[in-house]
Order: structure tokens, then C-alpha cells, then sequence
């Protein structure tokens, strides 16, 4: 099974291909918020406009509604356990 497609999103468009599939790979190509397979995403947990990177340390692999819910402000969506701060 490869990579899962991703949804076409504008600014997700110039993210850094290396450190996104690097993500997807880590968290087994899964959405970190609900466990889901499916319509997966990479989210920045600082965003670019604020001097986030498209490291890997960075990125957090979401489903397509999980990414939605995080930009409503329904769910946060932080660093991964273990891994420094981007605040």
C-alpha cells in the first residue's frame, strides 16, 4: 500500500515533500487525533506564516476532518510527546 493521497490544499501544496512523507512514515501513516487511515493530511503545529518548518518536528499527520476540527479551534493539536516546543 503507498502513500494515501492527499487533499489538495493550497498551502499544502509548497510543503516540503521530504518532511512530509517523513511524517506520514513516522506516524505509520496514520491520523494522530482519531487513529483514521484515511484522507490524510500533514499539519503544521506552528504554522509557516509564523516561522514554522516543514521538519518533520514540526508536522503532525491528520485525517481531513481531524485538520478541520484543529482549524475551528475544536481540538488542539500541540507537539508530540517527547519532542521540543515550536511555541
Amino acid at each position: 500500500m503507498g502513500p494515501p493521497r492527499r487533499a489538495k490544499k493550497g498551502s499544502q501544496d509548497s510543503v516540503d515533500r521530504g518532511g512530509w512523507l517523513r511524517a506520514l512514515r513516522r506516524d505509520d501513516f496514520t491520523c494522530q487525533l482519531c487513529g483514521s487511515h484515511r484522507s490524510l493530511e500533514v499539519h503544521h503545529i506552528r504554522r509557516r506564516s509564523r516561522g514554522g518548518e516543514d521538519s518533520p518536528s514540526n508536522l503532525l499527520t491528520v485525517c481531513h476532518d481531524c485538520h478541520a476540527r484543529i482549524h475551528a479551534g475544536l481540538v488542539s493539536a500541540g507537539p508530540r510527546a517527547g519532542e521540543p516546543s515550536h511555541g
